[in-house]
């Protein structure tokens, strides 16, 4: 009797610890669900491999540096200076210009008020009035002693200032404040630092090769929208801390609206950014009867296109990621 009774007890305990064992493992495989991805790899396990993998790569891209092997043929991608520096350099050799608008009261003001030609020319005319007698001063003796003796007016014959064109202002006026960092260059350009986003490309396509392990876009949508907006804040950023003086070149869209043209060019940071954020534009607007008339026509029959130009103006409203203002807008004082 006793041994039936320690016999059943026996079979309870192991049909107990049986059960026990099975739910444990339940559980278990479960939690494995919930923490481990598709393809048996833990979730935040890959996380952090990937961004050891980015650390990891920058490090080693700092360290070799300009040492990298490089294919042969391949040329390495150009900075942001290098742009636009070559952009300075261009527009600086511009011996002359077509424009297409010009404000050309406010173009001569600023003109003359750089260079202080009117002061020059009434100066001159004040030394010639004095040379000839009509006025007794000190200065042109003082001019005289200077010239070792020689005729003020002999010297005033030989000063003429030339004929300026309001082109030729403006080439000069453009040349001598872009030398002087006045204006600001490369705001259509897109400022990016890929270094993140290709590296996790890279990491992706590894652990495709290497491992077979195809991750869902699901899973790789997200952190690379992540890497796209960070390599563009850069760009944002100077869109919209942009005021002063700014020179822009590119294809704008011309469309017409009542007395009014708009020139829109679409920033090329749109590719890398998410759908919420934009379209980020640089835009302009001109009026019909301000266009020269040699061109006017020709702006008329480009409406709807994208025509290259090249704006000189003052930035009228920036860029404003908080307040969701995604145009950047520039006041003209020469297109061409």
């Amino acid at each position: 009797m006793i041994e039936t009774i320690l016999t059943v007890g026996a079979a309870i305990l192991v049909l107990a610890i049986t059960t026990a064992t099975l739910f444990w493992l339940t559980v278990r495989f479960r939690r494995r669900l919930d923490f481990y991805g598709p393809y048996g790899i833990h979730l935040e396990q890959l996380r952090f491999e990937t961004e050891r993998a980015l650390y990891e790569t920058r490090r080693a891209q700092d360290a070799v540096g300009s040492r990298t092997p490089r294919l042969a043929g391949a040329q390495p991608p150009r900075t942001m200076e290098e742009i636009i520096e070559d952009k300075k350099q261009r527009i600086l050799s511009i011996p002359n210009v077509t424009f297409s608008y010009r404000d050309e009261p406010q173009l001569r003001n600023f003109y003359n008020d750089y260079f202080q030609e009117p002061t020059v020319e009434n100066l001159i005319s004040k030394l010639t009035t004095e040379a000839s007698g009509q006025v007794t001063a000190t200065f042109p003796k003082l001019l005289e002693s200077r010239l070792q003796g020689k005729d003020l007016r002999e010297w005033i014959g030989t000063i003429k200032l030339p004929d300026t064109s309001l082109n030729g202002m403006f080439v000069r006026y453009q040349r001598e404040t872009i030398k002087s960092k006045q204006v600001a260059l490369g705001l259509e350009e897109v400022d990016i630092e890929l270094t993140d986003l290709d590296s996790f490309d890279q990491l992706v396509k590894q652990l495709a090769t290497e491992f077979d392990l195809q991750l869902t876009e699901g899973l790789l949508g997200p952190r690379r929208a992540q890497l796209k907006r960070k390599a563009a804040d850069r760009t944002l950023g100077k869109l919209e801390q942009a005021t002063g003086w700014v020179l822009v070149e590119g294809k704008f869209q011309i469309a017409r609206q009542d007395d009014l043209f708009r020139c829109t060019y679409v920033h090329p940071v749109n590719e890398y950014l998410p759908n919420e954020i934009g379209p980020v534009q640089i835009t302009s607007m001109v009026a019909d009867n301000a266009l020269e008339p040699a061109l006017r026509g020709n702006w008329h029959g480009s409406v709807g296109r994208a025509v290259p130009l090249k704006i000189y103006g003052r930035v009228w409203q920036p860029l404003d990621v908080k307040g969701r203002v995604w145009d950047l807008q520039i006041t003209p004082l020469a297109i061409y």
